[in-house]
């Protein structure tokens, strides 16, 4: 009821206005008339050119007065129809999109602006959304570990080795915890607003040996050996982005091994001009239902050494990868170790 009260206020004012306009431009003809037949005597009110100009003065007022409407309504409606899209938009509705395509230029871009602030808002809503939900179902899990660890240490009675190894086991899983949020945070942003890469010229074998001089704490517990051959190979992507791949991809090799095991990085160019990057472990390996599911949120399959990550590494690495147009791909047997390849678009430049 309000918003036809509103919507008829405003027709009633640009009414009022196009009444004026016309009187005003009437009244402004009629004057230049009568001044100029005045001076030059021309008399026109006695002669048959008199009806001519009186239809002339009734036509431009009804030119004036069609000008004008046509004109105010290509706002005017246009202005109704942003306001009720507006309304549906404050009451949580992100799906409208109003056509761009208007015969005033400043209403197309009145439309293009307010589809790019539905498109943030919406972005935001799902980031919002999908954080609370997934914090709320995944978090419930590393917390009460914590909450366990911390009880333990309360116990008076645990000797300075098991408080040591408690407190260890405690600060390691409020690392994963920030990982996770971290993680949730990357992958739900990618997924809801997404990210407007900043790319730059990137080393793609710099990068690798980087995520291993990153990771070497952990390689080196294991004593994991490696057979690296890599070429100079340059990218243009997105710098931080491209390191995460390559140290969640790295870390997954080495957490995955066995004690001793061997890790082999190699790249080759394929027939259509692509780069592809191998990384070759000696681990457990998957089983065929692992590798169908390895990309899926959350996803974490049965072994020993599983329970240190949190299932989001790899999503985030294949959204991250789509977003520069290179693939992934994992080949995997159960007990016979993993090679997992990363295929980069044909712009990838090699011993250059």
């Amino acid at each position: 009821m309000m918003k036809k009260f509103i919507y008829g206020k405003l027709r009633f004012h640009f009414a009022i206005i196009t009444c004026i306009a016309t009187f005003v431009s009437l009244t402004v003809f009629s004057t230049v008339l009568y001044a100029l037949n005045s001076y030059f005597n021309w008399d026109i009110m006695f002669s048959g050119r008199f009806y001519v100009w009186v239809f002339l003065i009734i036509l431009s007022g009804m030119i004036s007065a069609f000008i004008t409407t046509y004109v105010g309504l290509q706002i005017i409606e246009p202005i109704e129809v942003l306001r009720e899209n507006m309304t549906k938009v404050s009451a949580g509705d992100f799906t409208v999109e109003l056509d761009p395509e208007q015969k005033v230029e400043e209403v197309s871009q009145l439309y293009r602006d307010f589809n790019l602030m539905v498109h943030e808002l919406g972005g935001i809503d799902a980031l919002q959304n999908n954080f609370v939900s997934t914090v709320s179902h995944e978090f419930k899990t590393p917390l009460a570990t914590i909450q366990g660890y911390a009880q333990l240490l309360q116990d008076p009675e645990i000797d300075d080795d098991t408080q040591q190894d408690l407190s260890k086991r405690l600060i390691v899983a409020t690392q994963q915890l920030t990982q996770l949020t971290d993680n949730i945070l990357k992958l739900t942003k990618i997924e809801h607003q997404g990210i407007s890469l900043e790319r730059k010229i990137i080393r793609i074998d710099e990068q690798i040996r980087q995520a291993l001089l990153f990771l070497q704490a952990k390689w080196e517990k294991y004593n994991i050996s490696f057979n690296i051959i890599l070429e100079r190979t340059q990218f243009e992507g997105n710098e931080e982005l491209m390191q995460q791949v390559w140290v969640n991809l790295l870390d997954n090799a080495i957490k995955y091994n066995h004690q001793d095991g061997e890790i082999t990085i190699t790249q080759h160019e394929l027939e259509d001009g692509r780069i592809g990057f191998d990384i070759s472990d000696t681990g457990i390996g998957m089983t065929p239902e692992t590798v169908n599911k390895i990309f899926d949120k959350f996803y974490q399959a049965d072994s020993s050494r599983l329970n240190s990550g949190n299932g989001l590494g790899l999503s985030l690495v294949k959204q991250i990868l789509k977003l520069h147009q290179a693939e992934i791909k994992y080949k995997s047997s159960l007990g016979q170790g993993t090679t997992v390849t990363v295929i980069l678009p044909k712009h990838t430049k090699a011993n250059d």
